[in-house]
């Protein structure tokens, strides 16, 4: 009996070896999609919330929707310049933001909208390959009611 559980352990020595190596593979390309799906979700956080300060800083100053918009209305004193400085530094870069404000009347009670695009550079190709790039577009939009 002792010859049959010693033969059955020699053979059986490098089986978990194998199964880790296997399962590594799988694991890391999961991981690498967590990890890419985690950063373009913290941009698009990001880019929300600056787009909120956009929407926000135009109802209350219409007049300064841009930096040419008036001589008080240079930066930071705008729309597009708070939009684009509000997300956090590192993950989003600000000057690959674009921002659109639209306002049919600058009047009191008007609605107003504040819409940014920006192309999230992926840091994996997992994500990449499903997507068939290595950029992901991503779009906010928030609006407010003129002060």
């Amino acid at each position: 009996m002792r010859k049959l559980t010693d033969r059955t352990k020699k053979t059986e020595s490098g089986q978990s070896l194998v199964e880790f190596a296997l399962m590594f593979v799988v694991l890391s390309i999961i991981l690498m999609g967590v990890f890419d799906i985690g950063r373009a979700y913290y941009a698009l956080i990001a880019l929300q919330d600056a787009v909120s300060e956009g929407a926000t800083f135009a109802a209350m100053n219409p007049d300064c929707l841009t930096a040419s918009s008036g001589t008080q209305c240079a930066d930071p004193n705008n729309v597009t310049w708070r939009t684009k400085n509000a997300s956090p530094a590192g993950m989003v870069i600000s000057s690959s933001i674009s921002v659109q404000v639209f306002v049919s009347d600058v009047s009191s009670g008007s609605p107003i909208t504040v819409t940014s695009s920006y192309t999230h550079p992926l840091a994996t190709f997992v994500i990449g390959s499903i997507v068939g790039s290595n950029k992901l577009p991503l779009q906010a939009r928030a609006a407010a009611i003129i002060q």
